[in-house]
């Protein structure tokens, strides 16, 4: 089996309902299965947010492992952007250290390429290039 890179960015809500349809069906079983499951989410979601009720059920498996993400320093985040053209701490100061948007900034070599949000830079990974 090839592994995937789904996304879920803010699809609409009947989305959003298959989606944790889904995700509740494989956490359910993924204790039984030969797979890994890996689920990334903010941590700044509304405590009424449906996702909330999957974690809820994830956090019951044995075989769950949380991992939290921190923002990165900004001595890291010069030792990452050692061998790029851009100044780290204006990569820094545009980021405040969030490792996805360091590494999207580093990587673009483009201080002002990089769309400012994580969403707009998950949809950019998305949407087929022209």
């Amino acid at each position: 089996m090839r592994p995937s890179s789904p996304s879920w960015g803010t699809p609409p809500a009947k989305h959003s309902r298959v989606t944790l349809d889904v995700l509740r069906f494989l956490a359910r079983r993924v204790e039984t299965l030969p797979a890994v499951l890996v689920l990334t989410y903010r941590d700044e979601i509304a405590a009424d947010h449906p996702l909330r009720g999957l974690l809820g059920l994830v956090s019951r498996s044995r075989r769950v492992r949380r991992l939290r993400l921190e923002r990165l320093s900004i001595a890291a985040v010069r030792r990452l952007g050692s061998t790029t053209s851009l100044d780290p701490d204006d990569v820094y100061s545009l980021t405040s250290g969030n490792p996805f948007l360091v590494t999207e900034v580093l990587h673009s070599d483009d201080i002002g390429g990089v769309p400012p949000s994580i969403a707009e830079a998950v949809g950019a990974c998305w949407r087929p290039r022209g």
